[in-house]
């Protein structure tokens, strides 16, 4: 009895410690997963840090690009506008020439008239 008792107590202790192994080496697996979620979860992180830098950098491109065409746009309307006061600029000179012309003919057939009275 005694002996069978102690091989009892034997097989106990080493199921025991068996059980112990076990658990320490779970553990160690848990602490091991633990950790790469760990790391997992710190690149995640980065990565989206560096997506709110892109996106960032993006929208300060796009607010850069929309100012740039509302530049170029109301260059636009200023050339549009020299245009035209060069067109009305031109178009009144034209008249004052046509007008200057007018009176040359008149002038020089004041002057005709003038010449054929006095030959009479």
């Amino acid at each position: 009895n005694e002996q069978s008792s102690k091989q009892s107590n034997d097989n106990q202790i080493n199921n025991l410690s068996d059980q112990i192994e076990q658990l320490k080496q779970q553990l160690d697996n848990e602490q091991s997963s633990k950790q790469t979620n760990e790391n997992q979860i710190n690149n995640l992180n980065d990565q989206i840090e560096q997506l709110k830098q892109q996106l960032h950098n993006e929208q300060s491109s796009k607010q850069s690009n929309e100012s740039q065409i509302n530049n170029l746009n109301d260059q636009i309307d200023q050339l549009k506008q020299q245009l035209e006061n060069e067109q009305s600029s031109k178009q009144s000179n034209e008249n004052q020439i046509n007008n200057l012309n007018d009176q040359i003919d008149q002038l020089k057939q004041q002057l005709d008239n003038t010449v054929i009275e006095r030959s009479i």
